[in-house]
């Protein structure tokens, strides 16, 4: 595995949530991208659903948020996308959305312009988005690979400002194969 600033003590963390063994080679090399803090925050999925846990917690952050400041939502799928947007009222960015209307590039309009500091997406918005102002990267559930992990988590701090990646997931699910759901804890989240 390369990385530039993947922390090593998140490394066991990490390899459980990608599936590859403990034993793997980490190459470290510098980076432009100090920036960026990883968060990962579980919720037990018969209490709080991981769709509920992220809505709690974009609410939070959204009034934290400064007046060019932005989050956005990474979604496994334009369903669940779009029910978060109906149901929070920010923009939606999938390859599913119309050609007339309420169009990527509407959307896009509305989160560039303040109109919402959310917007809910999927991994169309993953790569290319080069937005100065994301302060927020959330991912409602493990993301398919450590590629959509990385490329999604770049998205914030790209203005040299402090992001936040948060993942949010359900321990459960996660850690079926090896049984190990009663040592998953949240690990060094802050809001402040």
């Amino acid at each position: 595995m390369f990385t530039a600033s993947f922390p090593p003590h998140l490394k066991k963390v990490f390899c459980k949530m990608a599936h590859v063994p403990e034993d793997i080679l980490i190459v470290r090399a510098s980076t432009d991208r100090p920036v960026l803090g990883y968060h990962f925050i579980t919720t037990d999925v018969h209490k709080v659903s991981i769709y509920e846990a992220t809505r709690r917690l974009a609410f939070a952050l959204e009034s934290s948020l400064g007046p060019d400041e932005r989050i956005i939502i990474f979604f496994k799928d334009h369903f669940t996308a779009d029910r978060f947007a109906a149901q929070t009222s920010c923009a939606v960015f999938h390859s599913q959305l119309p050609s007339a209307g309420k169009t990527k590039a509407y959307n896009l309009w509305l989160w560039d312009t303040g109109q919402t500091k959310v917007m809910a997406a999927t991994t169309a918005l993953i790569q290319g988005t080069d937005r100065p102002y994301i302060k927020y990267v959330i991912f409602a559930d493990v993301p398919y690979g450590a590629i959509s992990y990385q490329q999604g988590g770049g998205r914030g701090g790209r203005a040299g400002e402090f992001a936040y990646v948060i993942t949010i997931f359900g321990a459960r699910t996660v850690y079926m194969r090896e049984r190990a759901c009663q040592d998953l804890q949240v690990l060094d989240f802050r809001l402040s």
